[in-house]
């Protein structure tokens, strides 16, 4: 592409000089980026700067960035980012039509649109209006907030399974056991010693290693009690979250569009959507950090959407392959 600008010499700027115009190419350069699969991906070793639990939520937080973020979005919507279609597995996003008197917005499948496809759609899912489906999830949402015993009962269910089976707690034990062992051998070598059974250079040589190993468990084992501390934050939570729901009952009919949103994507993880069913799976809020983080979006130890990303819910059963262009 050519293009002219003037010449900027101190020169040309003096009485009864004219400025030239110099002509120069451009040349323009476009770039997309997409994903491309896992499988195509090249992964090198390299040193651990982050603990993976860290790591696991920091993809999370980044996946539902990129889910929820706004972009140009002029009309926001409650279900935004969060629809997908049960047949298929992609999402729905927004689309209208106008009729005579008013327009009217639709959630439609992005697998039915058959010129994404070279002309053959990957499923018959039919769109469905916006302000009906809104109507209904917003509607159970409202139920949900009306009767709290039900937030109540899961958040104790979820608190005695990280009770009994966190990750936490059984590492904790093992790291006990491994403690106690260590003592163990290190009270056989004093015996022994004392019995003239080991002589001092053989104590003085095996006694530092045991010591070492001593220290580390230790530390690992205080560790995991401050984690397993943290635990006892979902009794505070209950009190919390239920005087937060309360709150929202009381100006639940009154919301604008955002608040409603934000609130939607707080209780609710996602809404599944079929020919003729709709699948709302909550979603409840917590306060509680994974060990050897210093942030991160919050998490429920024994939730669905646990540490690991192959334990989340499958928002997207195709979304190992290749994104749509």
């Amino acid at each position: 592409m050519l293009s002219s600008a003037p010449s900027c010499d101190s020169s040309s700027l003096l009485p009864g000089n004219d400025l030239v115009p110099q002509r120069y190419r451009v040349t323009t350069r476009f770039l997309k980026v997409w994903r491309i699969e896992r499988l195509r991906w090249i992964e090198i070793p390299v040193p651990a700067l982050i603990d993976p639990d860290t790591f696991a939520l920091a993809q999370e937080r980044l996946e539902s960035n990129r889910k929820h973020a706004s972009r140009r979005t002029l009309e926001p919507s409650i279900l935004q980012g969060l629809v997908h279609c049960r047949q298929c597995g992609y999402a729905l996003y927004r689309t209208s039509t106008r009729s005579s008197a008013r327009k009217i917005s639709y959630y439609r499948c992005l697998g039915a649109d058959a010129w994404r496809y070279d002309g053959h759609a990957k499923c018959t899912q039919r769109p469905i209006r916006l302000d009906l489906l809104e109507h209904i999830v917003w509607s159970e949402i409202v139920r949900l907030l009306e009767d709290p015993a039900l937030i109540q009962t899961e958040l104790n269910r979820r608190l005695e399974t990280a009770r009994n089976s966190s990750p936490a707690k059984r590492q904790q034990d093992r790291v006990t056991q491994d403690l106690a062992q260590a003592q163990k051998r290190m009270d056989r070598l004093l015996t022994a010693y004392q019995e003239d059974l080991l002589s001092l250079n053989e104590l003085r040589r095996r006694m530092p290693a045991l010591r070492q190993r001593e220290q580390s468990l230790q530390e690992e084992l205080r560790g995991l009690s401050a984690q397993l501390v943290d635990q006892a934050a979902y009794l505070r939570l209950a009190e919390t979250l239920t005087a937060f729901l309360g709150r929202l009952r009381s100006s639940a009919a009154t919301l604008d569009v955002q608040d409603r949103q934000r609130i939607t994507r707080l209780l609710v993880k996602e809404v599944v959507v079929a020919d003729d069913s709709i699948t709302i799976r909550h979603s409840i809020p917590t306060a509680t950090r994974p060990a050897g983080g210093n942030g991160g979006p919050s998490r429920l130890p024994g939730s669905p959407h646990g540490a690991h990303a192959d334990q989340s819910y499958l928002l997207r059963p195709w979304r190992g392959r290749r994104p749509l262009r």
